[in-house]
Formats: C-alpha cells, structure tokens, sequence
C-alpha cells in the first residue's frame, strides 16, 4: 500500500486503467456466456431478419416496430 502512495499519479492512472479493462473484460465474458444459453440467441440470422421483415411489412409505422424491438432485442 505504501508503494502506491509513492507511485506517481500517471502510474496509477495506468494501474487503474489496467484493472479496469481486466474487469471489463471478465464481464463480457460472463455476459457473452449467459446470451449463448438464451434461446432466441440459437436461431440463425435468417430466420431473425425473416421475423425483423415480416414486423416491417405487417404494420403500417414499421420504424416505431423495429425501435420497440430492438429495445429489447440485443441480436
């Protein structure tokens, strides 16, 4: 702990920034874990566009569909 005190403010930008990205990077990783096992994950993107186009032609302000979609699709 003292030697940290005694590092130099750009030093410990550094070793904040480092650790910052090693959190970042771990949390992608569970996240990217956790949306493999969701099930609408497993559908191609065929069928995903099919769907994404059918909401589009069946309603007559496709834009407000897509936005309200997409709000909860992450694909």
């Amino acid at each position: 702990m003292l030697r940290c005190a005694r590092l130099g403010a750009s030093t410990r930008f550094e070793a904040c920034a480092a650790i910052a990205s090693a959190v970042h990077d771990a949390l992608s990783a569970v996240k990217t874990e956790h949306n493999d096992d969701i099930e609408i994950n497993k559908l191609p993107p065929e069928v995903l566009g099919s769907i994404f186009f059918h909401l589009t032609i069946t309603n007559n302000r496709p834009l407000r569909v897509l936005t309200r979609t997409f709000v909860v699709c992450r694909h």
